[in-house]
C-alpha cells in the first residue's frame, strides 16, 4: 500500500513546491516537431520566464499548459492535478489562467464589464436566479464585483472601471487583459507577450504589478522577448531552441549560459 502511495506521488509531483508542472511535453503538427520531450515547473510563488528565439516553441508549449492546443505526447500538472486533455475552461477552473499575444477586450464594454466577464467561472447561482434577482443572487454579483475590481486595482486601473475599454491606451488595454484572466482566482497566470507595445515606463510599471503577483497567492510563468523585463522580474528562465530545452536556472545563470547567448542573447554585453 505504502508503494502504491509512493506511485500516485511521483505521478503528480513529489515537490509539494511545483505548482505547475510540465513532463515530457511535446507537440507535432504533421510532419514538423514542434515541441520535443519539455519538462520544466513553476514553483508556489515563483516567477519563470520562458524565452527563446522566434520559432523556438514557446507559443506552442503555453498553447499546451492551457489547453488551446492538445499535447501529442506529456503531461501538465496543476497542484497535483492532471490538466491533460481537460477543456480550456475546465483548465481556468481549476486555477490556470492566461493572456495572449494580442489584445483579446470587450472593446465597446466599460473596464470593469470586462473584467466582471473574466468572473463567469466564480458564479454559483443558476440562471434562474439570476433572472430573478433573488438575494443570494444580488449577494453574489455584489461580490463578484467587489473582486473585479480589485483584480483592477492589481493592475493599476482602479481608477479606469468606467471608462470604455476601446477608449484606454494599448498600454491599459493590455494591463486590462491581465486584470481579465486575474478575475477568474487563478493560482498560476500565463503572460504570453505582456510588454509588447509598451515604452520604458509603461514596462516599468508591468514589472511592479508582475513582482507583486506572488504576494497575492499568483505564481507566474512569463513569455516575453524582452530581456530587461525578464532578468528582473524572473526567478528562474527557461530557454527554448528549435522546440527544445537548452537551459533553465537564475537570470544570472542564463545570462552566462553559452548555449543561451549563442542561440539567443548573443554577445554578454547584450544580456
Amino acid at each position: 500500500m505504502a508503494d502504491q502511495v509512493q506511485v500516485e506521488t511521483n505521478r503528480a509531483g513529489a515537490d509539494s513546491r511545483q505548482l505547475l508542472r510540465a513532463s515530457g511535453l511535446s507537440k507535432r503538427f504533421g510532419g514538423v516537431q514542434a515541441l520535443r520531450d519539455v519538462s520544466f515547473s513553476v514553483d508556489r510563488g515563483q516567477i519563470v520566464g520562458l524565452i527563446g528565439p522566434n520559432g523556438s516553441g514557446k507559443s506552442t508549449c503555453v498553447n499546451l499548459l492551457s489547453g488551446n492546443l492538445p499535447v501529442s505526447a506529456g503531461e501538465v500538472w496543476l497542484g497535483g492535478e492532471l490538466l491533460t486533455g481537460k477543456p480550456i475552461d475546465a483548465v481556468v477552473v481549476k486555477g490556470l489562467s492566461r493572456t495572449f499575444q494580442s489584445t483579446q477586450i470587450f472593446p465597446e464594454d466599460t473596464a470593469l464589464e470586462n473584467v466582471m466577464l473574466g468572473c463567469h467561472t466564480l458564479f454559483r447561482q443558476g440562471p434562474a436566479k439570476s433572472v430573478l434577482r433573488t438575494a443570494s443572487a444580488k449577494r453574489e454579483n455584489l461580490e463578484l464585483v467587489a473582486h473585479a475590481e480589485r483584480s483592477l486595482a492589481l493592475v493599476g486601473l482602479a481608477e479606469r472601471r468606467d471608462q470604455i475599454a476601446s477608449t484606454l491606451s494599448a498600454a491599459e488595454q493590455r494591463l486590462l487583459m491581465i486584470a481579465v484572466a486575474l478575475a477568474s482566482k487563478p493560482e498560476v497566470i500565463l503572460l504570453d507577450e505582456p510588454a509588447a507595445g509598451m515604452v520604458a515606463s509603461e514596462r516599468r510599471a508591468l514589472a511592479g504589478i508582475i513582482r507583486a503577483m506572488p504576494s497575492h497567492g499568483i505564481s507566474v510563468l512569463v513569455i516575453e522577448h524582452h530581456m530587461g523585463l525578464i532578468m528582473e522580474v524572473c526567478d528562474r528562465i527557461v530557454v527554448l531552441n528549435f522546440g527544445q530545452k537548452i537551459a533553465e536556472g537564475t537570470p544570472a545563470e542564463i545570462r552566462n549560459n553559452q548555449a543561451v547567448i549563442d542561440a539567443y542573447l548573443g554577445h554578454r554585453d547584450h544580456a
